[in-house]
């Protein structure tokens, strides 16, 4: 399964999820071949939520933002699980009038208890670049392109004096044939 985490959860956690879900409603080769996109709900929380094509290899699940400071974890885990498990029925090629009660309607969360023992935390964020990191890089490329500025600056010094005597070589001669 692959996994793409479009949100500040852990990528382990969020896997150890998915892959129980999907250990419930598909088989190892579909298991494989499952590509699997978690991205936030679009609101207010409001439980977790997801779209899949029937019979396919890809489903989106929604789950609320890790800043909700108020979440209930144990709900959340039980509707993130209870959600990836729909969401890969549809992927097996069940629609909603073939579905089994505890995938349909949210009650049958008996069925995902096994969510409550696995964590579901934010990822740890990414260390970041120290400014001065930066500017020594910028310092660095600004040196670089004085030089290669002064190196056109000349080129262009010595391009201007061969044209100015190129034109006064044939202003002397334009006076001298008019002369002559």
């Amino acid at each position: 399964m692959r996994l793409i985490n479009k949100t500040g959860w852990s990528n382990r956690h969020l896997k150890a999820l998915l892959q129980r879900a999907a250990e419930m409603e598909l088989e190892s080769e579909h298991r494989r071949r499952m590509v699997v996109q978690v991205r936030y709900t679009r609101g207010p929380y409001s439980g977790c939520s997801g779209y899949a094509w029937i019979k396919s290899n890809h489903c989106i699940v929604r789950i609320p933002s890790v800043i909700h400071q108020s979440l209930d974890m144990t709900k959340v885990r039980r509707d993130f699980a209870h959600v990836a498990a729909h969401e890969f029925a549809h992927c097996r090629g069940v629609e909603h009038r073939h579905m089994r009660g505890y995938l349909m309607h949210r009650g049958g969360y008996e069925k995902f208890l096994w969510a409550d023992k696995l964590p579901l935390e934010p990822s740890t964020p990414k260390p970041t670049a120290k400014k001065t990191v930066t500017y020594d890089s910028r310092a660095a490329h600004a040196d670089a392109m004085i030089v290669q500025w002064t190196s056109k600056h000349k080129r262009a010094a010595t391009g201007l004096r061969t044209w100015r005597r190129k034109a006064a070589y044939y202003r002397r001669q334009a006076a001298a044939l008019q002369k002559g």
